[in-house]
């Protein structure tokens, strides 16, 4: 049965824009389009089209959603073909390592009519510009949310008792890997995220990601009271066992791990809050605080700025908006549905 699995590429963090694009596909690949092009200049709709029809044959997709439109996709891979298509175009540029062999660039830029751009050349300028300095506003504030939540990470870290929480993580690692054989080779991993600050508010896909998993650990608890020296001790710990694993980041601090899945397992531990429904067993890294007093104004200045840097987040997307109309008018989408219907050949030839 085909299933679906949706996630982010790359995410919107108080580093900018982060990518984890190169992750897509994966190792292991069988073949890699990547797009090249403008601003609603079809790619979106190409990449959906393609997945909707290959879902029809019975195959599972992987929609790697847009940090900056939920609703457009940066990549699909058709999972039981190792067959990804990704928007290769700034500021997610992905270029071949093979080109010819396993990837293929294809440029739907060019059939952009430039005679039909020329008269909205000052709109488009005028809307680029607005555009960049809408996510640097964006990404200003979430620098500030950044170093608050590292506040709060400190004080709540003082109130925990450290001891207590490596030993539960001795205890549970014991129960985790007690019956997974030595390996003489590391495992891989595989690096994105589950959610995404976006404009349309904090979006969250991790429960696209637990079909296949049959126990889900919850992790809940303050901010700086252990979850993230667990995560990081399961993923390390994983990966010299031999066992591959998604690692899923948080989506502000983008080297921070949220959700990790172990498929060999069928196992997934995890600090979303989607999962506070879903567990199999909760851990709860608030019973490890000496005190658990909040100094709220930390946490109201912490979502304050997030707040902030998502309104601006907001407006980026409205000029984007105003730049694939512009755009839009411009295209040739009867070659585009050429182009659609050639990859769709290829890939159904490798079947």
């Amino acid at each position: 049965m085909a299933k679906i699995r949706r996630m982010f590429p790359g995410g919107n963090t108080y580093k900018g824009s982060f990518s984890y694009h190169k992750y897509i596909l994966g190792k292991g690949g069988k073949k890699l389009y990547i797009l090249k092009g403008v601003p609603g200049g079809g790619k979106s709709s190409l990449m959906k089209d393609i997945a909707d029809k290959m879902l029809k044959r019975n195959f599972s997709i992987e929609y790697h959603h847009c940090p900056s439109d939920k609703d457009s996709v940066d990549g699909v891979v058709i999972k039981e073909l190792n067959v990804a298509i990704v928007d290769g175009t700034f500021p997610h540029i992905i270029d071949p390592v093979y080109p010819g062999l396993y990837e293929k660039i294809i440029n739907i830029g060019e059939f952009a009519c430039e005679e039909k751009l020329l008269p909205y050349k000052d709109e488009i300028v005028k809307a680029k510009v607005n555009n960049k300095n809408c996510y640097r506003r964006t990404y200003a504030y979430f620098r500030g949310a950044k170093e608050i939540r590292e506040e709060i990470e400190s004080t709540n870290r003082e109130k925990t008792d450290l001891a207590k929480v490596y030993k539960y993580i001795e205890k549970l690692e014991k129960k985790l890997f007690e019956n997974v054989e030595p390996s003489t080779r590391l495992g891989m991993d595989r690096h994105l995220f589950s959610s995404a600050y976006t404009p349309e508010g904090y979006i969250d896909f991790t429960d696209t990601l637990l079909t296949d998993v049959d126990e889900v650990y919850y992790i809940a608890g303050e901010i700086g009271t252990g979850k993230s020296i667990l995560l990081d001790s399961i993923f390390e710990k994983s990966l010299r066992k031999g066992l591959n694993v998604e690692v899923y980041h948080n989506p502000l601090m983008p080297k921070e791990i949220d959700t990790l899945i172990i498929p060999k397992l069928g196992t997934a531990i995890s600090a979303s809050v989607i999962c506070k429904d879903k567990y199999t067993e909760m851990i709860d890294f608030s019973k490890y605080m000496k005190n658990s007093e909040r100094i709220d104004e930390d946490y109201e200045m912490y979502e304050e700025l997030i707040s902030i840097g998502l309104s601006s987040l907001k407006k980026a997307k409205n000029n984007h908006e105003l730049l694939e109309e512009y755009y839009h008018t411009a295209i040739d989408y009867g070659k585009i549905d050429e182009v659609k219907r050639k990859i769709i050949s290829e890939i159904l030839s490798l079947t």
